[in-house]
């Protein structure tokens, strides 16, 4: 009877015969060749094993070490056919992911969760912080994916069953009257593994039953870091020097589109939202939680966080194993509410994260991942984020994450404050004539490896190329706040040329920090995309980028206040009669045009 699976579960002897396992000393131990360095004890040792009566080692034991990713997790099923409690336990702990579980501290006492913490934590080899002192998280993908492993599984199974007298007295034990697939189904084996039956079925009959091994289950499309991606420069050179961008310009000019093809392109995932999360931002919303969630004392099992979208791609965001994707957050309509209200943790954080040499602040603290894991305690997906999350001390903006907010300007919307426009690039999508509509899907795209451009988008802060650039013609090596910073030399000749006639619109030190990131980004993705973008190492044209992205969005106001500023800013794009910066230049005719018509303009209106 399966009830009378009860050998000991104690964590340091089954410890200690895998080890004997991985390094191939248990046959020499059955043979007497082999002294462990503590007692083995043997109904432990024999009920692991599989071993009987004629103390030989199960096949299957040798045909495991083909297989060496997998034998953590075969080990682990070893274990749980060891003992009645430990099967009837994974049968509960299934979770909502295919192949997945969940180990809690409340399914069992405080010393046996201890021990079966340790088993699996040595097993499958986790991470640090992939566990908790209240859950582990564990997962059968890569046994699943291989039929090969799963005959092995069938052999271990038939061996329990037979230790137990299925194949004694079949005609005269009802319990045992069934083949082994009805056995398994009876006994609700398939459970075990979180699958179907008709799963188990397939799998033990040698087919795997999902494609990859992806961790939490994520399915990544192959080969996709060598695919091709087009991209607009404009958008990735801005968002590698501030992961914040701001899209300005009329309805229909492809804000949205722009950014989330830029999205998909950079996607591994054959989910299509994987790397994006949209956001219609709405009218009226005054603080963070719409973004970040709350804290919601109402729970079934108490006070819990309630999480939104957006938590939920930061906890993917922050996964040690998903640090090498970008993740794109696109707030559509993002003045329709005061981005300073709801959005001001963001900008923050965004900024702290940015001091070298000092401690970041969590978005979300360690008591509200604490909090967060009561509400996902039945996800092995998010249980595994958070639990990682929490290791890290709490819940962080990664360098990973882009922020952009598509805006339009009319009577239901909100102008942006300094504050914003100061910690962000801003690019306006100009209308064209209709019939430009037929080179839409070329116009104004690259094509780059997307390795490259992964390359350059995930790169910290552009530290690695930085230290390329030091000693070169032409930058500066200055120390400010206790760190090295280069900074091209023109840029401190121009940006001192336009501070003097800004002078009711000062900017700081933030501004020429990250005119100067605009320029060395600019400059590595002139060298990734092998030189094919002029303009990119163009002096005149990256000023003019930062003159339009940076400074002028900050000028607003009336006759009084700008009319003598804009028209010396005119005078800085054309000198003896050439047009330096004709882009800036444009736009400074039309806020000058809205000006004279109406008395006062800005960037975005």
């Amino acid at each position: 009877m399966i009830r009378n699976l009860r050998a000991s579960l104690t964590k340091y002897g089954i410890i200690e015969l895998l080890s004997m396992l991985q390094n191939n000393q248990v046959e020499n131990y059955l043979n007497g060749s082999f002294t462990p360095g503590r007692v083995i004890d043997e109904p432990q040792f024999r009920a692991l094993l599989g071993i009987g009566a004629d103390r030989q080692l199960p096949s299957y034991w040798t045909e495991i070490r083909n297989y060496p990713n997998e034998m953590g997790q075969f080990c682990l099923v070893a274990v749980i056919f060891m003992h009645i409690d430990t099967i009837n336990l994974f049968k509960s702990a299934g979770s909502q992911e295919f192949g997945c579980g969940i180990i809690r501290s409340d399914m069992l006492d405080r010393k046996g969760f201890t021990n079966l913490r340790g088993i699996i934590e040595k097993f499958l080899e986790l991470r640090p912080g992939a566990v908790s002192f209240d859950a582990v998280p564990y997962n059968f993908l890569k046994i699943l994916a291989s039929g090969e492993v799963g005959l092995l599984v069938k052999k271990l199974i038939i061996n329990t069953l037979n230790k137990i007298g299925w194949n004694e007295h079949p005609l005269t034990n009802e319990e045992f009257y069934r083949s082994f697939l009805e056995q398994c189904e009876f006994y609700e084996f398939n459970k075990i593994f979180n699958i179907t039956t008709e799963q188990f079925r397939i799998w033990v009959e040698g087919q795997g039953i999902i494609s990859g091994t992806e961790e939490c289950n994520t399915s990544f499309r192959s080969n996709w870091e060598s695919e091709e991606v087009k991209f607009d420069p404009h958008i990735v050179v801005s968002l590698a020097a501030k992961p914040f961008l701001i899209i300005t310009g009329s309805s229909g000019t492809g804000k949205t589109y722009g950014i989330r093809k830029l999205a998909a392109e950079l996607n591994p995932s054959t989910s299509l939202e994987f790397n994006m999360t949209f956001i219609a931002v709405e009218a009226g919303w005054k603080d963070g939680r719409h973004l970040i969630g709350h804290r919601n004392p109402f729970g079934v099992d108490g006070e819990i966080y309630q999480p939104t979208p957006l938590v939920n791609m930061l906890l993917k965001a922050n996964f040690s194993a998903f640090r090498h994707i970008p993740f794109f957050v696109l707030f559509d309509e993002m003045n329709l509410s005061h981005v300073e209200m709801y959005f001001a943790k963001f900008l923050a954080l965004m900024e702290t994260a940015r001091h070298r040499g000092l401690h970041s602040q969590p978005l979300l603290t360690d008591a509200d991942l604490d909090l967060l894991l009561k509400y996902y305690k039945n996800s092995h997906e998010y249980t595994t984020y958070i639990l990682e999350a929490k290791s890290n001390g709490g819940l962080f903006i990664p360098p990973n994450v882009f922020f952009v907010g598509t805006v339009n300007i009319d009577e239901t919307t909100y102008m942006f404050s300094p504050k914003v426009l100061d910690r962000a690039f801003v690019i306006e999508k100009n209308t064209s004539l209709p019939s430009t509509l037929k080179n839409m899907t070329t116009n104004g795209f690259v094509k780059s490896s997307r390795s490259t451009l992964n390359t350059f988008l995930l790169g910290d802060e552009f530290n690695g190329f930085r230290q390329n650039l030091d000693g070169q013609e032409g930058f500066e090596k200055i120390n400010m706040n206790e760190e090295s910073i280069v900074i091209p030399t023109a840029v401190f000749v121009f940006l001192d040329s336009v501070y003097s006639i800004l002078r009711a619109f000062p900017f700081g030190y933030r501004v020429v920090i990250e005119c100067a990131e605009y320029v060395l980004k600019a400059r590595q993705l002139h060298e990734v995309t092998n030189q094919s973008i002029p303009w990119l190492v163009d002096q005149n044209s990256l000023f003019d980028e930062l003159l339009l992205q940076k400074v002028l969005p900050k000028v607003h106001g009336n006759r009084k206040q700008i009319g003598t500023t804009l028209n010396e800013i005119k005078n800085i794009c054309v000198q003896d009669t050439q047009v330096l910066f004709p882009k800036t230049l444009s736009k400074v005719l039309v806020m000058e045009h809205n000006l004279l018509t109406v008395g006062y303009c800005g960037f975005v209106c």
